[in-house]
């Protein structure tokens, strides 16, 4: 199941949308990618609840930054996976087609 996302720029309306989108995951009863731009200016801090509710793992184990593209300084976009997607590669490419970096993600589901 892949969900895509673009979350606010408002702090709290990013909020309820993180609530609404952790209710969502939670009934799935399959492999779970979600991806997207979550806006998150204020630090991965602002996902805990939402990953600690949805079990979710980040792809970019590394944590690299995609936005903005020219000079990138926040990691704002993701890819996160439920626990029996295993990552083979992720990647941050360098393209100026917008102002956020694209992720590539190859992954396998385990179970």
């Amino acid at each position: 199941v892949f969900f895509l996302v673009h979350l606010s720029i408002s702090h709290h309306r990013r909020k309820e949308q993180l609530l609404e989108l952790a209710a969502l995951v939670k009934t799935c009863n399959k492999p779970i990618v979600v991806g997207g731009d979550f806006n998150i200016f204020f630090g991965i801090k602002e996902l805990n609840d939402f990953l600690a509710a949805t079990q979710l793992k980040s792809a970019n184990h590394l944590n690299v930054f995609t936005f903005p593209s020219r000079k990138p300084r926040w990691e704002l976009d993701f890819i996160f996976h439920s626990p029996e997607i295993t990552v083979d590669r992720i990647e941050v490419l360098h393209s100026r087609l917008s102002d956020h970096l694209p992720l590539v993600c190859d992954f396998t589901i385990t179970s």
